[in-house]
């Protein structure tokens, strides 16, 4: 009679934690690299919205953001402390009124505020902005209120400003 050999149970194998499929890293990847490139486009903007800022403060303008509400004064900005602190304090808020004043104000300080893509008012009073310098301001789609008076702007730059952003309300002499 034979014997048969005693049979050997198959050892068990280590189960591992961290086994993906291809297609999960593939999706993972996917979704990292799509929040990071909105991250770094959202840092671009700001960091040019910084470089419009710092010129506005060679101006001697004022600007005020949208976290700030009329009856509430905050002393903090908006955000979580964390970010604020990796990507800067107004990293969370929007530029939505610019003062520009003074015959030291020309066309070629107003270039620079399309980096301003949230900006609601601007006041151009007393400068020396022209019709030509207003041609610069017509990507900023959400401009609702215009300050002109006493500027170098004339009828034609208003009623060509005015076809370009028909919402925006031109205070103009």
């Amino acid at each position: 009679m034979e014997t048969d050999p005693p049979e050997v149970a198959a050892p068990k194998q280590k189960r591992r934690w961290c086994q993906f499929s291809l297609r999960t890293l593939l999706i993972l990847t996917v979704i990292v690299g799509t929040v990071s490139a909105l991250v770094m486009h959202r840092v671009e903007r700001k960091r040019r919205e910084r470089k419009t800022l710092a010129r506005i403060a060679e101006l001697n303008g004022m600007v005020w953001y949208d976290s700030i509400k009329s009856n509430e004064a905050r002393t903090t900005p908006s955000g979580p402390i964390w970010l604020r602190r990796l990507f800067g304090d107004n990293f969370f808020s929007e530029v939505s009124i610019v003062f520009l004043r003074g015959r030291t104000v020309t066309d070629s300080d107003i270039e620079p505020l399309t980096a301003l893509t949230h900006l609601q008012q601007l006041n151009l009073a007393g400068t020396n902005v022209t019709d030509a310098g207003l041609g610069d301001l017509e990507g900023l789609t959400q401009l609702s209120w215009l300050c002109l008076t006493g500027s170098d702007v004339t009828n034609e730059g208003v009623l060509y400003f005015h076809t370009a952003l028909p919402n925006c309300r031109v205070v103009w002499p």
